[in-house]
């Protein structure tokens, strides 16, 4: 029999049985089989009751002496050496069917004591006779469950097939080849699922889970790596020639960190070949990403390519195109800004000029791909905060070049754990810059919200006597009335009502015209404002060194990474920083952990495993829908499949490199097909 049957056909199944089985996603033979226990009881020794551990798992038996029901719990009571046990099931009232007087039972369960009798809630038993060997003894798996699908039928169901399909599963699911397994020390798929189903030691179970762990994760590089084949592609050999470049650094008025200076020597070695550069460059918030990425744009320019920069906002983008130029004045490297709400005639001028080669850069949005974008010679795309995309929207930038495949550098300030990073960047080389060119102290305070007055006399304490600026954030513009939100307009109203008449206010949000925005932004820069009240919209891109304190209002309705990002816009010189978080006095379990970890730590890519601990990896960068970290077996936070990921990765890659097309893999190949089918499900 296939094990991909539908498993109403196995014996004992039947239509009923299998709709409740669907339920836990078992819908094939193949499904049952993968179906893993969630954890394992240890029931090696029978002991007495009289010795049995208050809250602990224990094995017992006794022999039946009464059984009844009393409100809506029915009870058998075993009379177990000198003592006494009740077997308690709330509303299950066919279970005393199964009991007789004078039965012998072995029952597990957790104990405890109530009205002084010792009981266990909806044990497992089974009732004795003297031929039968007990299935509860032992190491016990247990198992996810639905209504009318018990822990022992799935125990003995799992075990019927693995007694009877054992060659189907060797032929049908053993994909790995010898040559890995022998690397790997992995037994056949026939005995892997035998010790997880039915294993001797717990300890055992766990290693033989980890072999399920790597062939994921190998069937999932394999996949990645065959659907991008970016190594196969010709890309144009960007060679550094030193006379943008060099200047760039000559007159920058800091000297880069060391961190920045590896990442560019890494990157001039990816844009020297004519492979093309496939790679994402991590930096925390104020690591100096943009300079790098100017860097790079300008070792492009100087081979005569063009270089397209996309940015999820308007505001960051605006904020991109403003720092480059600057920093670009007097090299005579022309750039431009496309966003979606710019002239007509101004936008027309530019596609124009881009399709002639006219223009070196151009920083925009979304509006980067749209079909009238077209570039004379386009040879390097650049994304930054490349999670906040669609999926493949930057492969829609990558195909404006049509004769070659440009050179590709993702960028994000929202730092991903490792692990992370190697399942949704797989395809990319992980670049990290982990210095600031700032050493800023900031000090994190947390308030509740009765607290609002003295936090914000002592902010114009601040602007008056240190002549400080300062950002106010809002969750929302406006007032809501099913949300207790502070709206930024009422925390305008209220913070113009208690001011000195001398501390001047501005307000930026993202329903201003680009103009306003502009306008009011500036005037903060120059020192008009000395307090910015905004939404997220400052979030990333804004730096202005005087601005060194930030309050956020409601705080608790931020995430750890928004939270960190708007922290970080108050990091932008050696200053001493402060940010303070106001929320209700009473808050929601997760807010409590995100709001401690933000005053605990400054470290982005601690908190980002903080974030990924609390949010679990689809919450965290909202790819769920994406159906890209969707894993039956890994488990993103245990340290052990952490390390199982790297290696699965480096071996796909050897595999690749030896067959690139795995046609010596038939197997392998059929499973990536498989992989492939699953997840366009999840996808569509």
């Amino acid at each position: 029999m296939d094990l991909n049957t539908n498993i109403k056909f196995l014996k004992g199944i039947g239509e009923a049985r299998a709709k409740r089985l669907n339920k836990l996603g078992i819908y094939t033979i193949k499904d049952l089989l993968y179906h893993l226990p969630r954890r394992y009881l240890d029931r090696s020794e029978i002991v007495s009751l009289s010795s049995a551990v208050l809250g602990t798992d224990v094995v017992l038996i006794g022999e039946v002496i009464s059984k009844g029901t009393i409100d809506d719990e029915n009870i058998v009571v075993l009379k177990c050496g000198n003592d006494f046990l009740e077997l308690v099931w709330k509303k299950m009232n066919y279970i005393l069917s199964y009991f007789n007087s004078g039965d012998k039972v072995i029952c597990a369960g957790k104990i405890y004591k109530f009205k002084g009798n010792y009981r266990i809630l909806f044990p497992e038993f089974e009732i004795l006779n003297h031929n039968k060997t007990s299935s509860i003894m032992g190491i016990i798996p247990v198992y996810p469950l639905t209504e009318r699908i018990s822990n022992e039928f799935l125990r003995e169901t799992i075990s019927y097939v693995l007694d009877n399909f054992k060659q189907d599963i060797i032929e049908q699911l053993d994909i790995l080849p010898n040559e890995i397994k022998e690397l790997r020390n992995i037994p056949d798929k026939w005995k892997v699922l035998d010790i997880i189903h039915r294993p001797e030691k717990v300890i055992d179970a766990i290693e033989a889970k980890k072999a399920l762990v790597y062939e994921e994760m190998l069937i999932f590089f394999l996949n990645l790596f065959l659907s991008t084949h970016y190594k196969e592609l010709f890309a144009p050999k960007l060679e550094k020639k030193g006379f943008l470049t060099n200047k760039l650094l000559e007159k920058l008025p800091f000297k880069l960190t060391n961190a920045q200076m590896k990442v560019i020597e890494e990157i001039e070695n990816d844009l020297n070949k004519n492979i093309p550069m496939h790679r994402l460059l991590q930096g925390d918030v104020g690591s100096g990403k943009t300079i790098v990425a100017l860097y790079s744009s300008l070792i492009a320019i100087e081979n005569n390519y063009q270089v397209a920069i996309m940015a999820p906002t308007e505001i960051l983008a605006e904020q991109l195109f403003n720092v480059m130029s600057y920093l670009t004045f007097g090299l005579n490297v022309r750039i431009e800004l496309l966003v979606s709400d710019i002239k007509q005639s101004q936008k027309y001028k530019i596609l124009k000029e881009l399709s002639e080669g006219k223009i070196d850069i151009v920083v925009g949005t979304h509006a980067l791909i749209v079909e009238d974008v077209k570039f004379k010679k386009l040879g390097l795309v650049i994304i930054d905060e490349q999670h906040r995309f669609g999926v493949n929207q930057r492969a829609l930038l990558l195909k404006k070049s049509k004769e070659w495949t440009p050179h590709f550098l993702v960028m994000t300030a929202t730092p991903i754990p490792r692990t992370l990073a190697l399942t949704l960047y797989g395809d990319l080389d992980v670049s990290i810059i982990n210095e600031k060119p700032f050493n800023t102290k900031i000090i994190t305070k947390w308030v509740s919200e009765d607290k609002r007055d003295i936090v914000y006399q002592w902010l114009f304490k601040e602007i008056l006597e240190k002549k400080k600026q300062a950002y106010v954030v809002a969750p929302i513009i406006e007032q809501s009335e099913k949300l207790d939100i502070r709206a930024l307009e009422e925390i305008y109203e209220y913070i113009n009502n208690i001011k000195p008449k001398e501390i001047l206010i501005g307000v930026v949000h993202g329903r201003m015209n680009r103009e306003e925005r502009q306008k009011n932004m500036q005037e903060f820069r120059n020192g008009k404002f000395h307090i910015l009240i905004a939404t997220s919209v400052i979030e990333v891109g804004i730096d202005i060194p005087n601005a060194t304190i930030m309050i956020i209002e409601h705080a608790e309705r931020f995430g750890i990474s928004q939270l960190h990002q708007l922290r970080g816009r108050i990091t932008r010189s050696n200053d001493t920083a402060f940010c303070v978080l106001i929320t209700p006095q009473k808050v929601s379990q997760d807010a409590e952990r995100r709001l401690k970890a933000i005053v605990e730590h400054t470290d982005g890519f601690k908190l980002s495993e903080i974030d990924l601990e609390i949010r679990g990896p689809g919450d965290l960068l909202g790819t769920k829908q994406h159906g890209i970290i969707n894993f039956k077996f890994t488990n993103l936070l245990d340290p052990e499949h952490k390390k199982i990921i790297s290696i699965a990765r480096r071996d796909a890659i050897t595999l690749l490199q030896k067959d690139p097309k795995l046609k010596n893999y038939p197997k392998l190949l059929k499973a990536i097909q498989e992989y492939k089918k699953e997840l366009d499900v999840v996808v569509g």
